[in-house]
């Protein structure tokens, strides 16, 4: 009997072998799994020891995802024309504000400046006396094109109090309204102001300094 078992694992052995040298043996090392939590993408059904594993700086809170999304949204669009869009919804006086403060580094430095500077022209009749003091009509203007086609036009004119900051009154425009684009207000006689205006391809400009 201890003959027949030797035989037949000689037997068992050569076919081992036989087998090893037709079709190829590899022993797999045992794959060691991370016992960090990783990111998986839609595609990925497992991630091992072998794969990259993600920094940690991409395991951020819920809250830390939103702001970076926005923050994104607004800061890696470089164009005039993308920022408007960003602010579309948002009210004349909030998007004026947020464009000065956008393009204030950039102020009057692209386009010409004889089709982008707003004049202010203050109204020749008597002023209107009011509680705060007499006011005067004021009128800023610029020979900008106001083309749909392309499009080129201007998006807004704001008209701002130099020393307190405030927008003392701002308007948006559509590339279908009439050219020239202009804008109106009645302004407290000594006070400083400057126009601003946005147009969609060239950014933010801005007049001289006037006094009412």
């Amino acid at each position: 009997h201890l003959s027949i078992i030797m035989m037949m694992l000689n037997l068992l052995l050569l076919l081992f072998f036989t087998f090893t040298l037709t079709h190829g043996f590899q022993i797999q090392p045992i794959s060691i799994r991370s016992s960090k939590p990783v990111l998986l993408g839609a595609h990925q059904q497992d991630c091992n020891h072998d794969e990259p594993q993600p920094p940690p700086d991409l395991f951020v809170t819920r809250r830390q995802a939103i702001a970076t999304t926005t923050a994104s949204a607004v800061l890696a669009t470089t164009t005039p024309a993308a920022h408007a869009a960003v602010t579309s919804k948002l009210t004349t006086r909030t998007n004026v504000q947020y464009l000065e403060a956008e393009y204030a580094d950039s102020v009057n430095t692209n386009g010409a400046p004889e089709k982008h500077l707003p004049v202010v022209m203050i109204q020749p009749q008597e002023g209107e006396a009011t509680d705060g003091g007499t006011t005067k009509s004021v009128l800023a203007q610029v020979n900008h094109v106001m083309d749909p086609e392309k499009p080129h036009f201007i998006e807004y004119m704001w008209i701002k109090n130099v020393d307190s900051g405030e927008c003392v009154a701002c308007k948006a425009y559509k590339a279908t309204d009439p050219s020239p684009p202009s804008i109106s207000a009645s302004i407290k006689e000594g006070t400083k102001i400057k126009a601003f205006l946005f147009c969609n391809l060239h950014g933010l400009w801005q007049g001289d300094e006037v006094v009412v």
